[in-house]
């Protein structure tokens, strides 16, 4: 028997897709942002960093209330969420350099080809872990065990 009662496949399976889904909203705020500030005059990287937070509150905001249901307030978990997804950018530039030496090294797939793949492999990679990482270190006390009541 599970130890929480999101251990159950269904429940994992169930965070996964709202994970995924959230991620996609996220996407869209982030290019929504990018797109209005550059129409009001401002430049690339400032809009594509103002608008990466904006997409990253999106996903915190989603992920802690709608798939992961946690009721804590503090900053312990918005400290926890910036440490895993700078770990995690870390990882996806780390693995897309070292996908991308590789392959452009093996010169088995057009440079185009070589590219998606390692955007592919890294954003993977770091959509796996960013996943684990929210559930199991960001949001774990919202997970409640079984045989203890909640309240």
């Amino acid at each position: 028997m599970p130890a929480c009662a999101d251990d159950h496949p269904h429940a994992l399976s169930r965070q996964a897709a709202r994970f995924a889904l959230v991620g996609c909203v996220s996407i869209a705020a982030d290019a929504a942002v990018m797109a209005l500030l550059l129409h009001h005059g401002m430049s690339a990287n400032w809009a594509k960093g103002c608008s990466f937070v904006a997409g990253m509150c999106c996903g915190f905001a989603g992920n802690k209330l709608w798939t992961f249901g946690s009721r804590e307030r503090s900053w312990s978990e918005p400290a926890r969420f910036l440490l895993l997804y700078s770990a995690t950018l870390m990882v996806n530039v780390g693995l897309n350099a070292a996908v991308l030496t590789w392959l452009s090294r093996e010169g088995l797939l057009h440079p185009r080809q070589v590219a998606a793949t390692s955007f592919l492999c890294a954003t993977g990679a770091s959509t796996i872990l960013n996943f684990l990482g929210t559930r199991y270190l960001v949001f774990s006390r919202a997970r409640i065990p079984r045989n203890q009541p909640s309240g």
